[in-house]
């Protein structure tokens, strides 16, 4: 075999290896030994051992180690630094030739288990953020290519310095403090442990940084990693969202999965009564009254197991208590925040006091309106029973005695006390549909329409009106002011088409302007659209009543019973040429089939 061969063999070893003359001279130097040291074979051959084997900042007698090996007369071992920054440990042999005499002085090197090697690199490489390795007394042993990138410094101007070149002027002096009391406790401290800690590039500049410790127990001590990373662009979203945060109308508390406050915004500062400081870290039940207290966690750990944003106004009897002890009553909406440190949990939270004063007030007036209507309903109706009562009397029995002009006088008071009752009517069935309670199922407003007109052509037989009803015009809402609603809504298009010639009455549903709406159609006598606002108000009408009867309650009527379902209504018109009321109602689930 050539020295070619012999020399390719000892390029392909896993270890270093290293041959000296007698007088010190490096004579062989392969490849991972120019990877461990940083000098190429051509540069070593030729240089003195301890030369060879220098390392910037590291002070190691190579010399010394060479005059052991010679005096012992057998192979020394010692851990020197790599140009890495990693440490290898190093065998010198003596090589004796057939008569044993000293020929040369063989070395061979490896990576020191947990510190260096290939693997080792690669791993230190790999890692995403930036790597700073230190000793006990703060010198940097190893860095990576993420912290050249993160300081600015390369990996020639770090290794040997002191950990304090990396951190800002400002935290300089009290860092040596800080690293020997981690050293004195040294554990694993995850990233974002809650510390304001920021960076110094080579160029001056400083930059807010997580860091991450880590001990690494070498055969050379124990070593600190440290996880180094760039959290600008999270402190700018952080910004944003803290300037979102305070500039939300309600209080806004987030907690953790732990019940713990860790961010609060000044209306919830202003609505408690705490001040901030006072709040975070404290569990978010010092907010609820005590009665709720003992229950609040299982329903958070509920909540957590299953989050979903939830909407104000969601029906509970909610309550908030401040910090002077008073109650008042809370809406609040819930939604999840996943962040980098778990689930989080967002709580708008409004208080609702005025608003439950009016409805109180308001309960208390619908009250009162209530017994009101019922009065109305008995004090007015049994006088004008009676007014129309007595002029039946007069007009059966002694309207041979009365002048023409008498007869029509008692004929006007009747023909009043009769609309005058049936305005009362209206007005009762109108207060009824804004009081009564919604009982929504699914209704087939396309039968309940034929029905209804069906007993209108009972009620009318002389007329023929031309029913055209579309198929499946099913809604979700209460079936008794359904039809109430249809009632009033064909009523009022078969009254209309009284004066037409051949009437023609049209239910059911379409697109408008991308809206599904019902709509009730008639080519009676229409209305100019320049009136359109007064239809739907009380009392008022576009003809007189010897034009067309009624009590002008009917479509103000229809349209609180389209309003408390959450729909509208509205009409279009064209005098002599009929008319079009749409409105919209919740649509039937699908599948369902009404009763």
């Amino acid at each position: 075999m050539g020295n070619g061969d012999a020399l390719g063999l000892l390029d392909e070893a896993t270890e270093a290896l290293i041959a000296t003359s007698l007088d010190g001279k490096v004579v062989l130097w392969n490849r991972v030994a120019a990877q461990f040291f940083g000098r190429t074979a051509q540069q070593a051959i030729g240089m003195p051992l301890e030369e060879a084997l220098h390392v910037p900042g590291a002070t190691v007698d190579v010399r010394g180690l060479v005059a052991h090996a010679v005096s012992r007369g057998g192979a020394v071992q010692a851990g020197i630094p790599a140009a890495d920054g990693s440490r290898v440990d190093l065998w010198l042999t003596l090589v004796r030739d057939g008569g044993g005499d000293v020929e040369m002085i063989a070395g061979r090197a490896r990576p020191q288990v947990g510190a260096s090697g290939p693997i080792f690199r690669g791993l230190l490489e790999a890692a995403p953020d930036a790597m700073v390795i230190a000793d006990a007394s703060g010198r940097i042993v190893a860095v990576n290519g993420q912290a050249e990138q993160l300081f600015g410094y390369t990996r020639d101007e770090l290794l040997g310095q002191q950990v304090e070149i990396l951190v800002p002027d400002s935290s300089r002096d009290i860092h040596p403090s800080h690293r020997a009391s981690y050293f004195r406790d040294s554990r694993t401290r995850p990233m974002g442990a809650g510390l304001d800690l920021r960076g110094r590039r080579k160029d001056g500049s400083e930059f807010p940084a997580e860091i991450s410790l880590s001990p690494l127990p070498t055969q050379a001590g124990t070593l600190v990693t440290a996880a180094i990373r760039d959290v600008s662009a999270r402190k700018q979203v952080e910004t944003k969202f803290r300037g979102l945060l305070e500039a939300a109308p309600d209080a806004v508390v987030i907690v953790n999965s732990a019940g713990t406050i860790v961010l609060i915004n000044s209306q919830a500062e202003r609505l408690f009564g705490y001040r901030r400081a006072d709040l975070l870290g404290k569990p978010v039940e010092t907010l609820v009254p005590g009665r709720y207290r003992a229950r609040h966690p299982d329903h958070r750990s509920a909540y957590f197991g299953d989050p979903r944003v939830r909407s104000m106004g969601s029906g509970l009897e909610l309550y908030g208590l401040r910090c002077d002890g008073s109650e008042f009553p809370v809406e609040i909406s819930l939604s999840p925040l996943q962040t980098e440190e778990g689930m989080l949990v967002s709580s708008a939270i409004r208080d609702i006091s005025d608003r439950r004063r009016t409805e109180t007030s308001l309960k208390l007036a619908n009250q009162e309106l209530e017994a009101f209507s019922y009065s109305v309903a008995h004090d007015l109706r049994a006088p004008l029973r009676g007014m129309s009562g007595f002029a039946e009397i007069l007009l059966e029995e002694y309207a041979d005695r009365l002048d023409p002009d008498g007869v029509d006088c008692l004929t006007e008071i009747r023909a009043n006390a009769v609309r005058m009752g049936s305005l009362i009517d209206a007005l009762l069935l109108l207060s009824q549909v804004t009081r009564s309670e919604l009982r929504p199922d699914s209704v087939d407003l396309g039968a309940m329409a034929r029905e209804i007109g069906a007993q209108l052509g009972r009620a009318e037989p002389a007329r023929e009106v031309q029913l055209v009803v579309q198929g499946g015009l099913l809604a979700l809402c209460d079936p008794l002011l359904a039809r109430t609603l249809m009632v009033n809504l064909l009523g009022n298009a078969w009254k209309f088409t009284g004066k037409t010639d051949v009437a023609r009455i049209e239910v059911g549903f379409g697109q408008r302007d991308s809206i599904r709406a019902f709509f009730v159609r008639d080519n009676g006598a229409g209305f100019d659209m320049a009136f359109a606002g007064k239809l739907f108000a009380p009392f008022q009408r576009l003809h007189t009543v010897a034009q067309f009867p009624g009590t002008g309650i009917g479509l103000a009527t229809a349209q609180r019973i389209i309003h408390r379902h959450g729909g509208h209504i509205w009409a279009e018109g064209r005098v002599n040429e009929g008319a079009v009321f749409h409105f919209t109602l919740p649509p039937a689930p699908p599948g369902t089939v009404p009763p």
